[in-house]
């Protein structure tokens, strides 16, 4: 009987054991996997870091870009202005040498 006692308990300590092997089994590859995860991790840290950078410099060319293209508006009204004024004037010009063409005219045939 004690001898079945002890067969028993060598049974449960070898399911025991088995367990805690197959436990640290499990945790060794836990612990792999985690640092793998760590590894991943820090390299997408490394890209999102790169691409902030990177979105950092576009924004700043497309500021660059809204500044010229402000400045070229401008400029683009400034001479439209002077173009719309130079037609102005040269339409009273026009206007004066005509009225001076049949003045003119007028003059020689009366």
């Amino acid at each position: 009987m004690f001898d079945d006692r002890m067969k028993a308990l060598e049974k449960k300590l070898d399911l025991i054991i088995s367990k805690q092997s197959e436990f640290a089994i499990t945790l060794s590859s836990n612990s792999d996997e985690v640092k793998i995860l760590k590894n991943e991790s820090k390299s997408l840290d490394s890209k999102i870091v790169i691409l902030e950078n990177q979105l950092e410099e576009q924004k700043s060319r497309c500021d660059t870009v809204e500044a010229k293209l402000l400045e070229i508006e401008v400029k683009d009204r400034k001479l439209n202005l002077i173009i719309h004024r130079l037609s102005k004037e040269k339409q009273q010009d026009s206007s004066r040498e005509c009225v001076n063409i049949i003045f003119i005219d007028n003059g020689n045939h009366g």
